[in-house]
């Protein structure tokens, strides 16, 4: 396993992996699937520029992430 900083390159794979940890652990976060969901690419890029998210590696697949 693999951990490293998300760059805001990785946008894409921090949207697929936080909505669906939004929708099945919704107790876990401050935000809501509903909201987070209809957000832009550029929210999603934003997010990752502002925020220190750092992403956890098996093989090349994100399967985990925390943020501070």
């Amino acid at each position: 396993m693999k951990i490293r900083l998300l760059a805001q390159d990785d946008w894409k794979i921090w949207r697929q992996l936080r909505l669906e940890a939004l929708q099945y652990s919704p107790e876990s976060f401050g935000s809501s699937y509903e909201e987070e969901s209809n957000w832009s690419d550029t929210d999603f890029q934003k997010g990752l520029s502002t925020s220190n998210i750092f992403g956890a590696f098996e093989d090349q697949t994100l399967v985990a992430c925390i943020g501070f």
